[in-house]
């Protein structure tokens, strides 16, 4: 048809290229000269051509880098199609006081987990004493050995991830209960404890206390940081949806000593506090790219 360029001609393949470049396409070039990739070579064209296919015709290399080429923005005007400049990616964007707030979030479960590994050991200890001691102990130390040793495992932070929040609240109010039911019956002289192993659960008390704060305070601050920008939702989404997870849900009232199976806690921590760690190295790094 005439106005068409000839099959093969210098013309078609100009158009070709101007059409991949306004449409989008995935660039290839060969890992051993950095010329274009033209290794593709259809299976009835190989003999055609007197070459290998698979190969690069310059240095027959058999390796090639790839990219995705974003398609042009293209508008429509009265002088035809012409291509639009776009305004740059906005970049990762945080204030120096959402990093402090994730960054406080750290040394907080930290804590929680030497505090948990402590008052598990002393309660161990503890319950294997007397029969008193296993009948007093026994329940918030079946509690605090499955939410420390059966959950030290890898942990996802997203959209699996553990409930956090609900497991301290119930674990703080279990150690209160059987501290003041201690002192209350401490004149009886059944059940026996030291000061340090006292000492050890009044700790992972105030830790779990003192972690629900900077928890709160992290997830509010994620949820903001995620809504800035698709820059700021690709490097903290992952984590805000961990964190969100860890706090919203299962945050009613419960008995941990009775409903320990398929709670978790110094894993859900480990992770959380590692996953942290990775973003804000993440965010900086992305920070110093131009």
């Amino acid at each position: 048809m005439r106005g068409e360029p000839e099959p093969g001609s210098v013309i078609e393949l100009r158009m070709a290229i101007e059409e991949r470049v306004a449409l989008g396409r995935v660039e290839r070039k060969c890992a051993g000269c950095g010329r274009d990739w033209d290794g593709d070579v259809p299976r009835g064209a190989v003999m055609t051509l007197g070459r290998r296919g698979g190969v690069c015709s310059h240095c027959g290399s058999a390796e090639f880098t790839e990219r995705d080429v974003r398609p042009a923005l293209m508008e429509i005007t009265g002088a035809g199609i012409t291509q639009v400049a776009e305004k740059p990616k906005a970049k990762v964007s945080a204030t120096a006081d959402d990093l402090s707030t994730l960054r406080a979030l750290q040394p907080a479960l930290l804590d929680v987990e030497n505090n948990l590994l402590n008052a598990d050991q002393h309660l161990h200890r503890l319950v294997t004493e007397s029969d008193e001691n296993a009948a007093f102990f026994g329940h918030l130390q079946g509690a605090v050995h499955h939410l420390t040793d059966a959950t030290t495992g890898n942990f996802d932070v997203g959209f699996s991830s553990r409930p956090v929040l609900g497991p301290v609240r119930a674990l703080i109010a279990a150690v209160e209960r059987l501290l003041a039911r201690y002192d209350a019956e401490a004149h009886r002289a059944k059940a026996s404890a030291t000061t340090d192993d006292l000492l050890a659960l009044s700790s992972l008390q105030a830790a779990l206390l003192d972690v629900q704060n900077p928890l709160l305070a992290a997830d509010q601050c994620l949820h903001r940081l995620v809504n800035v920008n698709e820059a700021n939702l690709e490097t903290f989404g992952l984590l805000q949806v961990g964190v969100h997870l860890m706090v919203d849900a299962l945050i009613g009232d419960f008995d941990v000593t009775t409903l320990p199976f398929g709670l978790a806690l110094l894993g859900p921590c480990r992770s959380l506090r590692t996953e942290i760690e990775r973003v804000i190295a993440r965010y900086e790094e992305e920070r110093t790219k131009k």
